[in-house]
């Protein structure tokens, strides 16, 4: 009996080493591939944040001449929505994704799936903000010509 229980221990505990060592390495890499997917549309939208402002800066310069200053009006405030909606959403990603991002190396299985859970949100997130941000820009270059 007390070899039984002996066996069963040491099973027990070379399985649970075994399970401390998992291989990650391909939730890793699939985080990684997310990450970097992400980046890419942050990116994009960097390069176009000038044109927010340029564009404002053209709107508003066009509502102040304009007998109907209403469509110039919403037109900005979409630019200025778009804006503001890219640099919240950079300050979290910052804080939540960019900071941790080395500790992703050292996470077990399941918080590593977490994670790419997140981040699968995130690059939604991302993604929706792009074509908001692109159909204000378009709105806007559309009332300016």
């Amino acid at each position: 009996m007390r070899i039984k229980k002996l066996w069963i221990g040491t099973l027990s505990l070379v399985l649970f080493a075994i399970s401390c060592d998992e291989d990650t390495s391909k939730q890793q890499e699939e985080y990684e591939t997310i990450f970097k997917d992400v980046l890419n549309v942050h990116d994009k939208l960097m390069v176009r944040m000038t044109d927010i402002y340029e564009y404002s800066k053209k709107l508003d310069k066009i509502a102040d001449t304009s007998a109907a200053p209403e469509p110039y009006v919403n037109a900005k405030e979409r630019l200025t929505a778009a804006d503001s909606d890219m640099m919240n959403w950079m300050e979290h990603f910052g804080d939540e994704f960019v900071k941790n991002k080395s500790a992703i190396k050292k996470m077990n299985s399941q918080q590593l799936e977490a994670q790419i859970a997140d981040l699968k949100t995130e690059l939604k997130d991302v993604q929706d903000m792009q074509t908001e941000m692109t159909a204000s820009l378009t709105n806007a270059e559309k009332l300016i010509q």
